[in-house]
């Protein structure tokens, strides 16, 4: 019985995934739904970039300072300031940290 009812909520679950992924994909297609706005603005990645170059603070100092989320400051240094994930530095001093090794 119990088997049979759980089976039958799955089904129902699967359905209900597949209409509200129709009706995303619908309201996409309208222009409608765009998803959640981002909380990254120009603003942000200027204080970002003074803070951790200037300052040279860590992103659990930055993440206090900005009251934004590991992951939202991470995302900051990685895409708009080009950091490496490696120790957080450069793009362009990491080349050259490997040139000097080398």
């Amino acid at each position: 019985m119990a088997t049979t009812l759980s089976a039958m909520a799955e089904f129902e679950n699967n359905r209900r995934k597949e209409r509200q992924m129709q009706g995303i994909s619908a309201a996409k297609k309208a222009g409608k739904y765009r998803g959640r706005k981002t909380v990254i603005d120009d603003k942000l990645i200027s204080e970002v970039k003074h803070l951790k170059q200037q300052k040279m603070l860590s992103v659990t100092q930055i993440v206090k300072i900005t009251v934004r989320s590991r992951n939202t400051i991470y995302k900051v240094l990685k895409d708009h300031l080009r950091y490496v994930s490696n120790r957080l530095v450069k793009a362009t001093e990491r080349k050259e940290e490997t040139k000097d090794a080398k």
